[in-house]
């Protein structure tokens, strides 16, 4: 049925549109899926439905995840295991919310509940599959000392992913299991296997495992200037691209530039990084990293347009600012380094600084609160962001934990540190404290900061660059 997938997908008014072509019976069960993702409380419509379709499993599913949006977990778990899912689609809807539920009891230290909720996942392929088969792993490694069980799950993730982060991560968790079960050797093979991705986070902690004193990173980066000289001279897109600069329309440039860097049209490394260069020549460096970052994803690494290097204060006020690779590598992962960047909660600018948060630092650095140029003026959010992340890193004497704070907010890392343990005393590992941070954007926004601030380490000597990762996560 169309209303079954518009119901699955949320899409309220293709859903609301169907309705009407349904049957009476069929009308009751949709119009209760529909208020389940739409309103408050669905009870009255729920029980209007006719008997033979109140185990419907998308309406089971629906009930499912109003209750894990209410947080009522333990009913979700109540629903899950009466579901009956029975084909791939319902699998895969379903195994979003086994994992939002199973992390709620690894929250509670309720490890053995989450492995059962997680190991039913009915899947065998995608983001998914690799993702819950990551953390049935992670629960067998950490927290029940289920090793060999563990290395299991790990290679299956293995299996399922390509892209160099998820592939780090194998490698680095496969690595780490053999090396609890003291098998030095496979271990190593796998930190070697991992320390390939030196951009990426778990790659960096592979290579920390190896205890290798240089440190590298791949650089696909070609460029000749007579050759881009000729590029932008002759080459069509490219000059369109110039014109929309003198005409002060850039935002329009963006897909031409990203067809002009396109790997996956079997663009060589010397057109990659000519269209990322033509992107940072118009001050779009955005775009730049735009382009680097899909050339990433097949393990191909554009150091010198992906991660740009500005001008960063050294103080402000009397607060002493971190080194600028940190800012360099927050303002990386907040903004891509657009000016005018606005986020979809409010966030301004490079640093993605809140309205109401820019007018309190405002009042602390003694400078001029002003909205507007927080996404006008690069050196105001400069200030007020370096100040903040600084501040914060005092506060928490932790590069990640002050990430994370920056984030999601100081009040939540201090519940997390007194809810899991404090990482700082030793009571929790660093790197399980990070993965046990509740929102997956933190999680991800913690480790592609902290890779980030290697990389530009590295750019900024790489013949004598050292791998920072852990005085990061343990200084």
């Amino acid at each position: 049925l169309r209303a079954d997938y518009f119901a699955y997908e949320a899409k309220y008014k293709d859903l609301k549109d169907t309705i009407e072509y349904l049957n009476p019976d069929y009308q009751k069960l949709y119009n209760a899926r529909a208020a389940l993702f739409t309103k408050g409380s669905a009870d009255n419509l729920i029980s209007q439905i006719p008997q033979n379709l109140k185990e419907d499993p998308g309406l089971i599913y629906d009930r499912i995840k109003w209750r894990r949006k209410k947080s009522r977990f333990d009913e979700a778990l109540t629903l899950m295991n009466q579901s009956a899912s029975d084909t791939l689609m319902r699998n895969q809807y379903l195994a979003k919310e086994r994992l939002s539920v199973a992390r709620d009891k690894i929250s509670d230290k309720e490890y053995k509940i989450a492995y059962d909720i997680l190991k039913d996942h009915r899947l065998n392929e995608g983001a998914d599959y690799a993702e819950i088969e990551w953390h049935l792993g992670w629960i067998s490694l950490s927290f029940i000392n289920q090793t060999d069980v563990a290395l299991n799950h790990f290679l299956k993730m293995n299996a399922a992913v390509t892209y160099p982060i998820s592939k780090a991560r194998a490698a680095y968790w496969i690595g780490r299991t053999y090396k609890k079960l003291g098998q030095t050797t496979q271990a190593n093979t796998w930190f070697r296997t991992g320390s390939q991705y030196g951009a990426t986070f778990y790659g960096q902690l592979s290579h920390i495992e190896l205890n290798e004193k240089k440190f590298s990173i791949s650089n696909s980066f070609k460029f000749n200037e007579d050759k881009y000289e000729e590029f932008k001279k002759n080459n069509p897109q490219a000059k369109a691209v110039i014109i929309l600069k003198e005409l002060n329309r850039t935002r329009y440039s963006k897909d031409i530039l990203r067809h002009l860097g396109d790997v996956e049209q079997n663009r060589t490394n010397e057109e990659i990084s000519m269209a990322g260069l033509l992107a940072q020549e118009i001050e779009r460096l955005d775009f730049a990293i735009q382009i680097a970052k899909n050339a990433s994803y097949k393990n191909l690494n554009f150091l010198e347009i992906s991660y740009p290097i500005i001008e960063v204060p050294k103080q402000v006020k009397k607060q002493k600012i971190l080194d600028s690779s940190v800012i360099l590598a927050l303002i990386r992962q907040e903004s891509e380094f657009d000016t005018s960047a606005n986020s979809k909660v409010g966030a301004k600018g490079l640093m993605q600084i809140m309205p109401a948060t820019a007018r309190l630092l405002s009042k602390v650095t003694n400078i001029d609160f002003s909205r507007e140029k927080l996404t006008k003026d690069k050196d105001y959010n400069l200030a007020l962001g370096s100040y903040y992340i600084s501040d914060l890193d005092e506060v928490f004497g932790s590069h990640y934990l002050s990430f994370a704070a920056y984030n999601a907010g100081p009040h939540r890392v201090e519940k997390w540190i007194k809810k899991y343990g404090d990482p700082r005393k030793k009571q929790i590992d660093a790197i399980d404290f990070i993965e046990l941070i509740p929102f997956q954007e933190t999680r991800n926004y913690v480790q592609r900061v902290s890779e980030n601030i290697n990389v530009y380490e590295y750019l900024n000597d790489p013949n004598n660059a050292s791998n920072k990762i852990e005085k990061i996560l343990y200084r």
